[in-house]
């Protein structure tokens, strides 16, 4: 896998999964813990891909990338139908 891999729409999920689960300086170690997990890549991968999404308007960020909100257009993104296989346990 590749930044190119880890679409915006995962990037995205992440967020939201991360703020469900915990609020707080915590949540945007989560957020790219979460990736890393999901992806199996490094933490430069990952970073690149959030900093995409951010570029791409889908998340916002105060004092650090890892620790984003989604913005409106990225609540847009995940609230659409998932083209992100879903894993089965």
């Amino acid at each position: 896998m590749a930044t190119k891999d880890i679409t915006d729409e995962m990037v995205c999920r992440a967020v939201a999964q991360c703020q469900k689960e915990q609020t707080g300086y915590d949540a945007g170690v989560l957020v790219s813990t979460c990736l890393i997990k999901q992806t199996g890549e490094s933490t430069k991968v990952v970073w690149s891909a959030m900093n995409r999404a951010y570029h791409h308007g889908l998340i916002d960020y105060g004092v650090s990338i890892f620790l984003p909100w989604l913005t409106e257009s990225g609540k847009q993104l995940i609230a659409k139908p998932s083209v992100i296989p879903q894993e089965h346990n």
